[in-house]
């Protein structure tokens, strides 16, 4: 059953959901650089949360049935970090996180969203930005 039809729950992170976003991070943000052809930029949530200041933002999880499934961290003026549980990846999870940190309940207010993809290619070491 997809996340959309199950009841998602966004709630503020407390410190009991660290151990989970820092597993959701780190193995999602492991796929991301592996497809871009950049797995050396790895840089694990417990760096990555102190040296990119992820407790500057506001943090929030998703919650399906209880269990951490994903987060985001933002400020009103932008949406800094959000990741999903791989094995949630697709099911709506994401597209909640972010309604949510743009204040937006589900069906009320249409947004425009554009996600990028970074690939390197393999002729040369610069990296390129396609919209996806």
């Amino acid at each position: 059953m997809a996340a959309e039809k199950e009841k998602i729950v966004i709630r503020p992170y407390t410190e009991e959901d660290w151990t989970a976003i820092e597993e959701i991070h780190d193995t999602a943000r492991k796929l991301e650089l592996e497809k871009a052809g950049l797995p050396e930029a790895f840089v694990p949530l417990k760096e990555a949360a102190v040296s990119e200041g992820l407790f500057d933002y506001q943090i929030d999880v998703a919650l399906l049935e209880k269990t951490v499934v994903g987060f985001c961290a933002y400020t009103e003026e932008e949406l800094a970090w959000l990741y999903v549980s791989p094995k949630q990846m697709r099911t709506g999870i994401g597209r909640q996180l972010i309604q949510h940190a743009l204040g937006k309940e589900p069906g009320n207010e249409s947004f425009a969203v554009r996600v990028y993809s970074m690939e390197r290619k393999k002729e040369n070491s610069e990296a390129e930005c396609d919209e996806v």
